[in-house]
């Protein structure tokens, strides 16, 4: 499909309606029922789960530091970078109760996410605005 040339309009403008039109036939391949789909978690949803035992394990992605300068209380910690590593504890730990990722913004989180979808995890969310909005809400943390 090719668009006609408009000084208004860039030329790559021909190739963005083709993928938006496949995004959209895709898309609902991956609905919130699909158990191989990341789930967006509200931070209420979180909040309200804290210190309950049969709540989805919270897993911080973020670096040492970060996650010694402050965490949600309960998170596990396992830096992105050491994932693939541990693996079989993030299994463990997980076992019947799920996962939901956060990082400080959101790319290291989706990254993680991703891998434990491809590593057959199927249980799993992400934070909605991750520690970055949990911190602006005031939510607790621990230090």
């Amino acid at each position: 499909m090719t668009l006609p040339n408009h000084p208004d309009r860039p030329r790559c403008a021909a190739l963005i309606l083709p993928g938006l039109l496949l995004t959209l036939l895709v898309l609902p391949a991956c609905s919130p029922g699909d158990p191989a789909s990341i789930r967006l978690v509200s931070q209420a949803e979180v909040s309200e789960s804290l210190g309950d035992a049969e709540a989805p394990l919270l897993l911080d992605v973020r670096t040492p530091r970060e996650f010694q300068s402050s965490h949600i209380p309960g998170a596990v910690h396992i830096p992105d970078t050491e994932i693939l590593a541990r693996l079989d504890e993030l299994r463990q730990e997980s076992a019947d109760r799920g996962v939901v990722i956060y990082c400080e913004s959101g790319g290291r989180a989706l990254r993680t996410a991703s891998t434990l979808l491809d590593q057959g995890f199927t249980n799993i969310g992400h934070l909605d605005g991750d520690m970055l909005a949990w911190r602006q809400a005031d939510l607790p943390t621990e230090p």
